[in-house]
This record gives structure tokens, C-alpha cells and sequence, in this order.
């Protein structure tokens, strides 16, 4: 697996030589999508509520009722929902998906898990240290996560534009680069045209490996992403 150095999507090569390419999710759409699952569950257990209000059942019944409807839904909410559909209605509303850090999909024991470890994130208060470690962490990932090999991504985000495959110049950069950085070079000519304005910003980065103004940098980067390509 390789890290995109000009952005947090990676990539994953498979036994049977298939590239995926994964892009995690940081830490506002994770945090809307758990308020939205919040207000669902505080909706059934409110619902639950009212029912056992018309229905009249007993107080120490009830007590005991609710008390395992909550721990159900804290506990066990998420994890089916991940294991059976691979995210929670709140996940699915923020088009994102539990996987594993291979990209296949997470099953019961990895989801138990990681949802056992929220735990964790509670430490010193709220959602302090699971907030740090996704921020703290090159996949975002919280400590559930890790342990349990797993990964929150953008579910059906990644469409990389060919541009860098239409004919054209193609010529190495001025300084000799590793194949990883190769491979940089050809990731941000293929997507160009998603990066937007910001295709221009990263050329700017690229220091005596490029010259002029950013549209020529850029140009030179695609150019390159044509020669390490072999299209020449």
C-alpha cells in the first residue's frame, strides 16, 4: 500500500492485480455522520418510551426494558448495521463506508471491535482522544480502527480524469526522481482536472523540478506524466 503524496487517497494493490484506491474520511463528515445516528437512536428509545407510557407496563419491567434497548443500540447499533451493509444509516447519508485496510468490506468480529474501543475515545472527556487520533493519524483513524485494521472512506468519490493519456509533449523532469515520486507525478496529471484550481497551487510546489509561471509547471508535470508512462 502507498500513500498519494499529493493528497490522502491510497492505494491498494491486490493479490490479483487489481489497484483500489481508498480515500479516508477525516473528521467532520465522521462526526456528522455519528450525530445523525445519535438522533436515530435517541428517537427509538424515545418512541420505546412512548409505547411503554400507552401500553402501561410495569415500572421495574420497563426500567429493565429500556435499559436493554440503550445498551443495544449503544453497543450493537453500529455494528450490525456495518456488518451487514458496511455503514450506518448516518455513514450512508455522508456517502461513507467502513472497510478494511485492505478495502475489503468489515465483518462482525473487526465492527465488534472496533465499536468495543469506542471506549477509548471517551478519555479525558466527550470524544477528546478519539477526535485526536483521527486527526493525529495519516488514515484518520481512531484507536478502534487500528486495532481492528480498519478504515472509514468516501464511498464512491474516486474518478480519475485520463487527461494526461491524450496525446501531447512528453519529457522527464530536470531532476531525477524515485518511482514513488514517478508514480506522484502521473497521479496528479490523471486527475488535474478534478484538483481544479488547486492543480495549479501543487505545481507551484514542485521547486527546481519545474520552471515558469503555475499553467507551465503544470504542463511540464503532465508532459513528464506522459514519459514515465512511456508514451513518448
Amino acid at each position: 500500500m502507498a500513500r498519494d503524496l499529493i493528497d490522502t487517497q491510497w492505494r491498494i494493490e491486490t493479490a490479483e492485480g487489481v489497484t483500489l484506491t481508498l480515500t479516508p474520511a477525516g473528521l467532520v463528515p465522521r462526526a456528522y455522520a455519528y450525530a445523525i445516528d445519535l438522533a436515530i437512536r435517541c428517537a427509538i428509545f424515545v418512541a420505546l418510551i412512548i409505547v411503554m407510557e400507552v401500553t402501561e407496563i410495569t415500572e421495574k419491567f420497563g426500567a429493565g426494558l429500556l435499559l436493554l434497548v440503550a445498551f443495544a443500540l449503544e453497543w450493537f447499533y453500529p455494528v450490525v448495521f456495518e456488518a451487514l451493509r458496511g455503514r450506518t444509516p448516518g455513514k450512508a447519508a455522508l456517502g461513507l463506508r467502513v472497510v478494511t485496510t485492505d478495502g475489503a468490506p468489515i465483518g462482525f468480529g473487526a465492527s465488534l471491535l472496533r465499536n468495543l474501543l469506542r471506549v477509548t475515545d471517551f478519555f479525558p472527556f466527550g470524544y477528546a482522544l478519539g477526535a485526536i487520533m483521527v486527526v493525529a493519524t495519516p488514515r484518520f483513524q481512531r484507536f478502534g480502527d487500528l486495532v481492528a485494521g480498519a478504515l472509514v472512506v468516501h464511498e464512491g468519490r474516486v474518478e480519475e480524469a485520463r487527461s494526461a493519456r491524450a496525446a501531447g509533449p512528453a519529457a522527464p523532469l530536470s531532476v531525477p526522481l524515485d518511482v514513488d515520486e514517478q508514480r506522484a507525478v502521473i497521479s496528479f496529471a490523471h486527475r488535474r482536472e478534478l484538483l481544479g484550481a488547486r492543480a495549479d497551487e501543487l505545481a507551484l510546489l514542485t521547486g527546481d523540478a519545474t520552471q515558469g509561471d503555475a499553467s507551465a509547471r503544470t504542463a511540464a508535470l503532465v508532459a513528464a506524466a506522459r514519459w514515465y508512462e512511456g508514451r513518448r
